[in-house]
């Protein structure tokens, strides 16, 4: 009798799977609140890898057969298979059909890139309700190539129009006719793009601001405005009167307009990471108001009560893409090739932006005009547009130095050093320092000849420095800069002071478990995961420890738990006879107040907010300045001087300067880069798409795909279903 083909065992079937999929799960046996978030952590892995999370299309689903799943899939012309979860004992069925609602949940958008439907697909059980199959079981994400892939996928089973002329489209250069299609049905923003002669480069592509505001204006005007539009008119005119009180001398009110169609903006500009990690610089524009903060929301619909047009909030929530406006991207290959391009493009930009105050644009049956209040971005693109020839590269590299030192601050004269005149930079406060006396209109115009051309576009304020145009961003001085820093240097000094271990590994190792710990209580994360000597900066004693981590959200995270760690019961008396940790944990205190201050308030402080700013911020740069102090005098390696502290210094100067002379100030997190960051990093993505031949032309086009589905998913929370 013949017995029939030899089974294979379950072992040597597990290794099969194993060795044709790819795994990315961890072990069943870990809670099922990890899991959950070790799944989703994946999915939006694989979303990024396969044209990121608002191109992606992807499919979550279930499986005791995972190859034979998978070559279903790719016979559909879908990329990746991705397997999320494994279990291998059947009572567990019922948890991985959990996992796979709670991800369908998480994940689902009606269809636009997830592609599972809220009630589920195909049932893994009897009608008796006892599995079909028997284990192993297997959670996956399956995702397609692209989107004409995609759509060869979705027109066998789906009679729409439209992807069946996506379907026919040539794979090899699909850019040009699948935008045409897009934009045919108003898959697009419905914007024109402008050419100039810019370089060498006859017709170089760029967004006209005017034309751009006026096609948002006409269904989103609330996003160019940054109030609700039935309140504009008096939430402007009670906008600029703030204004006047902090710079009466502003060249605004000299100007024709009326003061209620005049809408600020600032400018932002960065270089994003390109094609093969070449740079790409990235020139956009922003409303100066907006939705207010995650802990500050303000609402621009048109429910808002009309007593509310004082109410102004920072331009820092919603989806990036929504609330930054894009002028064009200029690839760094190009610029290499053309040197005098970068110089073209911004005297392009000041021109258009003239003409957008002058001219203005039409919305709603109104002739609006914008003002550029300032630039924001991090110093290196600030030096750049400005053409700085004093910036935080011009410090004293050697103490044994005798060069002229030009000084390392575009706002003062701070780190100036030339035979008997010594300006130091390093020197904190707001009453003692010697480059007090070299600010506003006493501060040497911090370029040569006329500096950057787009400045000579801008109005100013006639009472202080035309460098003040280039504000300070908080985001770069504190959270990517002063704050790693000062973490770093606490973190280091506090685990040798309260662990003392005999090394810097066993330290380190307790105060990533303490860290752990805390971690989850809180239900904080790093993206960095956990803490290491690299990260911390930290080569040895004899240099100064630096935080190393690419997050900025990490740094907040990182000094919660400086002082989470230091208010700890256990090591209470430690603290208490240790003048160093002490000043760290007031230190950084006081920084924690600045920081809850600045997010629950709006663009402008009340009077009660900017004292506390001011007087935190004060103790917190005097504080950075007594651990310098504490810890040259014990030969300690710590808590090292740069000019970002002394741009931190410029920072909560200019919140008592305006609130001095009008009793309210500017908040300085509604000038952070925050979203315009991110706003960066998701366009240098798209620029990583596309031909690099055609990197401007091609990145615009995918930029208005983005933009319409980033309007889009806005638009529904402010929609009225009132009667």
């Amino acid at each position: 009798m013949n017995p029939g083909p030899e089974l294979p065992s379950p072992s040597l079937a597990t290794e099969t799977v194993a060795q044709h999929l790819d795994f990315r799960s961890v072990a069943e046996t870990h809670i099922a609140s990890k899991i959950l978030w070790h799944c989703i952590k994946v999915v939006n892995a694989i979303r990024e890898e396969n044209g990121g999370a608002s191109l992606c299309i992807f499919k979550i689903g279930l499986t005791s057969n995972p190859i034979q799943r998978r070559d279903s899939y790719m016979a559909q012309n879908f990329k990746k298979f991705v397997i999320l979860h494994k279990v291998c004992r059947p009572e567990l069925l019922g948890m991985v059909e959990m996992l796979e609602a709670a991800l369908i949940a998480e994940f689902y958008d009606n269809g636009r890139c997830c592609r599972n439907k809220q009630g589920g697909g195909e049932s893994m059980r009897r009608n008796d309700f006892m599995p079909r199959f028997p284990p192993p079981y297997y959670a996956y994400c399956v995702t397609a190539k692209s989107i004409v892939i995609d759509a060869e996928a979705a027109a066998r089973r789906d009679p729409c129009a439209i992807l069946a002329r996506i379907a026919q489209i040539k794979k090899s250069s699909a850019d040009i006719p699948l935008f045409k299609v897009f934009r045919e049905h108003g898959l697009v923003l419905p914007v024109n793009f402008s050419y100039a002669k810019v370089g060498k480069t006859e017709r170089y592509p760029y967004i006209k601001p005017s034309h751009l505001l006026e096609v948002v204006g006409e269904d989103y005007l609330h996003k160019v405005l940054g109030v609700p539009v039935h309140l504009a008119e008096n939430s402007l005119v009670n906008f600029w009167e703030k204004f006047r009180g902090l710079h009466p001398q502003h060249q605004v009110f000299q100007q024709y307009f009326s003061l209620e169609s005049l809408v600020p903006f600032y400018l932002h500009g960065d270089g994003g990471t390109g094609y093969k990690k070449e740079s790409v610089e990235i020139l956009s524009m922003l409303p100066a108001l907006g939705a207010g903060s995650k802990k500050r929301p303000v609402d621009l619909g048109r429910k808002r009560k009309s007593n509310d047009d004082e109410l102004h909030g920072m331009n820092l929530r919603g989806n990036s893409g929504a609330t930054r406006f894009l002028f064009t991207v200029l690839s760094s290959l190009v610029l290499k090739k053309d040197k005098g391009m970068f110089d073209d493009l911004m005297l392009l930009w000041g021109q258009e932006l003239h003409a957008l105050l002058a001219d203005g644009f039409q919305a709603h049956g109104k002739r609006w005009h914008v003002v550029i209040l300032g630039f924001t971005g991090d110093s290196p693109y600030a030096k750049k547009i400005g053409d700085f020839s004093r910036s935080f590269n011009n410090v004293r590299k050697t103490h044994s130095s005798k060069r002229r030192q030009k000084g390392c601050c575009w706002l003062c004269h701070a780190g100036y050093e030339f035979e008997d005149v010594h300006i130091p930079f390093e020197h904190l406060g707001f009453s003692s320092p010697l480059w007090l006396q070299t600010r506003k209109l006493q501060n040497p115009l911090p370029w040569e000849g006329e500096g950057g051309a787009l400045l000579h576009y801008m109005l100013m304020d006639s009472a202080d420095t035309p460098a003040a145009f280039f504000r300070p961003d908080f985001f770069h001085v504190y959270w990517a800069g002063v704050g790693k820093d000062f973490a770093a240097s606490a973190l280091i000094y506090s685990m040798k002071k309260l662990y003392g271990l005999g090394s810097v590994a066993k330290d380190l190792a307790a105060l990533n478990e303490e860290l752990r710990l805390w971690m989850r209580s809180q239900k904080s994360k790093l993206h960095c995961g956990s803490l290491t000597e690299d990260l911390l900066g930290y080569n040895g004693s004899r240099e100064y420890p630096e935080g190393k981590w690419n997050k900025g959200s990490d740094t907040a995270v990182v000094m919660k738990f400086v002082v989470h760690l230091l208010q700890k019961n256990e090591f209470r008396d430690q603290v208490a006879g240790d003048g160093i940790l002490q000043k760290i944990l007031e230190s950084a205190l006081q920084m924690g107040s600045v920081l809850r201050t600045c997010f629950m308030a709006d663009y402008f402080l009340s009077d009660e907010q900017c004292q506390v700013i001011i007087n935190a911020g004060h103790l917190f740069l005097m504080g950075y300045a007594s651990l310098v102090s504490m810890c040259y005098k014990q030969s300690l390696c710590l808590f090292k001087l740069r000019p970002k502290i002394h741009y931190l210094n410029h920072i909560f100067l200019r919140v008592l300067d305006e609130w001095t002379l009008a009793g309210t100030a500017v908040n300085p997190c509604a000038e952070a880069t925050f979203m315009s960051e991110d706003f960066v990093g998701r366009t240098a993505r798209l620029t990583r798409r596309v031909d690099p031949r055609a990197i401007a032309q091609k990145t615009l086009q995918r930029y208005l795909c983005w933009m319409e589905t980033a309007l889009d998913k806005d638009l529904v929370p402010n929609l009225d279903f009132g009667d």
